[in-house]
Order: C-alpha cells, then sequence, then structure tokens
C-alpha cells in the first residue's frame, strides 16, 4: 500500500491531519508521526530505536537505514513540519527536525515530492529540499497538492 508520510510535533495539527487525509486519501496509508525516527520507522519498518544506535543523529539514522536496504517504494509523499519532538533523544544526541528529515529521506534516493508545512520559511540552503511550502492549516491547499502529486 501506498503510504503518506506526515510529520507534525503538534498533538492537535497531527491528528487533525490524520482524520483529514485518511479521509481524503483512504486507499493510501496514513503514516503519522511527531518525529523523524518514528516517521521513517513507519515507512520503512526498520527500528531506529535507540538501543541500535551508537546515538541519534542524521548520519546514524541514514546508515542503519541503508545498511538495513530500506525500502522507500512505498512513500508516495512526505509532509513535515519544521520543528519536531523526539522523546529518546538524550544527552548527545542531535536534535532532528524536519529538515533532517527531508535530507534522509532524498540520502536515502526518494525523488518523490516532499512538502514543508509551518509558519516560519525554509532556511537558506534547505529549499532545494522541498518541493512546495504550505501553511500548517491550509489543509484545502495541502489536499489538493497532494490530490495532484500523490506518487
Amino acid at each position: 500500500m501506498v503510504s503518506i508520510l506526515y510529520c507534525e510535533d503538534e498533538d492537535i495539527a497531527r491528528n487533525r491531519a490524520i482524520k483529514v487525509l485518511t479521509r481524503e486519501f483512504p486507499a493510501y496509508e496514513v503514516v503519522a508521526s511527531e518525529s523523524v525516527r518514528s516517521g521513517l520507522e513507519g515507512i520503512t519498518k526498520v527500528s531506529l530505536h535507540p538501543k541500535h544506535l551508537t546515538h541519534i543523529s542524521q548520519e546514524t539514522i541514514l546508515k542503519r537505514l541503508k545498511a538495513e536496504n530500506a525500502s522507500l517504494s512505498n512513500l508516495g509523499i512526505a509532509v513535515t513540519d519544521g520543528n519536531l519532538i523526539d522523546p529518546f533523544a538524550g544527552a548527545g544526541d542531535e536534535y532532528l527536525n524536519g529538515w533532517n528529515l527531508a535530507q534522509i529521506l532524498r540520502g536515502l534516493g526518494y525523488q518523490g515530492k516532499i512538502v514543508y508545512i509551518g509558519f516560519g520559511r525554509i532556511p537558506k540552503g534547505k529549499e532545494n529540499l522541498f518541493n512546495q511550502s504550505i501553511p500548517k492549516y491550509d489543509e484545502k491547499s495541502l489536499i489538493r497538492y497532494i490530490r495532484d502529486n500523490l506518487q
């Protein structure tokens, strides 16, 4: 089944998106997460629990996913906020955000659409990772974009 990855740390926005995306795209699996790690686990089915990593960082996650031959073949589109949380992160771990998620997806060879949702701007030097920027609560624009670009 093709997946829509939706990463958002704000519970209200994430829960609303799950309802809306599930209703609008019933033939697709909606993988919703508050963190980079759990979102990637949901679409790759590879455990990224800290017990499998020396520490949490973009590099260690990408390395583990490549070592496990993680597949993104079922990822139809990725949507992410800039700020994400990771309840397992501890001292010495890298803070991973939506920019890291986009870099990891691209590092795994994902060429599909990645949408930034949020209030801020995409940081300079990260714009090439994203195909579109849509305000966080603009559900109509997000649904229209997903419908037009879902692989």
